[in-house]
């Protein structure tokens, strides 16, 4: 897929969908925009375009109060350990996008100072010796 567009949108979902080619983009049932030569994770710039979206009327069924929120980011590189931040999911929530920048923050800290800790046991491939 490299190099080219695409996007995917069931069209039951509803008349709101969008199915618009942009530069460089893969889209899941949003409008979002490759957002090239920004250095940020891939995970912070769908967030913001999740909120882009939601800010621009997003999500129609301004009835429903309680909604949900899931970010999954892909990659093609072989990473040691697994960025456990790029599968994250809100559920039942009045303030899911808010929640689900939160919740990548906290993840990402949370696996830096995990990468932090066991950095030694990790490069001797010897976790069973880490200190707790």
């Amino acid at each position: 897929m490299r190099g080219r567009d695409a996007t995917g949108t069931r069209r039951t979902v509803s008349e709101y969908a969008d199915e618009t080619p942009g530069d460089n983009s893969v889209r899941r049932g949003d409008a979002y925009e490759g957002t090239r030569g920004d250095d940020r994770p891939l995970a912070l710039r769908l967030i913001d375009a999740l909120e882009a979206g939601h800010d621009q009327g997003g999500d129609k069924r301004e009835d429903l109060v309680v909604q949900s929120a899931a970010l999954q980011v892909a990659t093609t590189e072989d990473r040691e350990p697994e960025p456990y931040y790029d599968d994250l999911h809100v559920d039942a929530t009045k303030t899911p996008l808010a929640d689900l920048r939160e919740t990548h923050e906290l993840a990402a800290q949370g696996y830096e100072a995990a990468l932090e800790k066991y950095a030694d046991a990790y490069e001797e491939d010897d976790m069973d010796a880490a200190e707790d």
